[in-house]
């Protein structure tokens, strides 16, 4: 089987492919070394790293991708990016454009290529185990939840918002409290609790633990330290939290996602 790029830039082998609701969901297969020519693809996607680890060239950007860390690509960025010899796997949410459609206006997706980590990096995960035998229904509900988070971060510029995501990002796997997050951005507390979940969809514990569950997940997957550990290097307080977090956020228990 040939590892040319299909017509919408893709290379590799085609491993497995599903299509729900415009989304397409693909794992594609890279041989020892592979190396792409600069390209760009026609439709906005995500991507998860599976196995292998590459570097890359998007946009601006260059980043070394490696196994567990997941992506946003805008369509038309142009790209390059080699294998290591140990080739690798890919798994990708391709975002048609009906679906960007129905966003309107105002819902233009980012411009630019980033690495997801939390809540956006969670749903790629899930979507990557719910696409493999999942519901449908459910499968296409994550898709329009993960192209949603996009939209409002792209067009919500609060100007709280960077403050308190980066304090969040910089010190999830400690004990953070809500005055120490609201002193940090400026503002009341009580005016934060309120205005987090319009800002990101979520309340402030949950997108805190969404970035725990997202740590422990990447560490599952890159590393052999036994899961107790990993639970409280995330910020849980014992490893029965950390399975509780991940079976209702993942659908599944730290030992059974380090199987798949």
């Amino acid at each position: 089987m040939g590892y040319s790029p299909d017509m919408n830039g893709f290379h590799g082998v085609e491993l497995d492919s599903a299509s729900v609701g415009g989304v397409r969901y693909r794992t594609l297969g890279f041989p020892a070394g592979f190396a792409t020519s600069a390209h760009a693809h026609d439709e906005a996607y995500f991507c998860l790293v599976i196995e292998g680890c590459s570097r890359q060239r998007s946009g601006r950007s260059e980043r070394v991708r490696e196994r567990g860390r997941a992506y946003f690509y805008p369509a038309g960025e142009v790209q390059s990016e080699r294998f290591g010899s140990s080739g690798g796997r890919l798994f990708s949410i391709e975002v048609g454009t009906s679906v960007v459609s129905r966003l309107g206006e105002a819902g233009r997706l980012p411009e630019a290529s980033a690495e997801l980590v939390g809540p956006a990096a969670l749903a790629v995960r899930r979507l990557y185990l719910e696409s493999h035998g999942g519901d449908p229904l459910c499968v296409e509900d994550l898709a329009m939840q993960l192209v949603a988070a996009q939209v409002r971060e792209r067009c919500d510029a609060v100007r709280w918002a960077p403050v308190v995501r980066d304090y969040l990002h910089a010190h999830f796997t400690e004990k953070v409290t809500l005055e120490r997050i609201a002193l940090a951005a400026g503002v009341h507390p009580v005016h934060l609790c309120r205005a987090f979940p319009r800002r990101f969809g979520m309340t402030l514990g949950i997108y805190l633990r969404a970035l725990r569950v997202d740590f422990a997940a990447r560490q599952l997957v890159v590393t052999d330290r036994p899961i107790a550990d990993i639970a409280l290097g995330a910020g849980f307080s014992s490893q029965s939290h950390l399975t509780r977090e991940m079976k209702r956020v993942l659908g599944s228990t730290p030992a059974s996602y380090r199987r798949r």
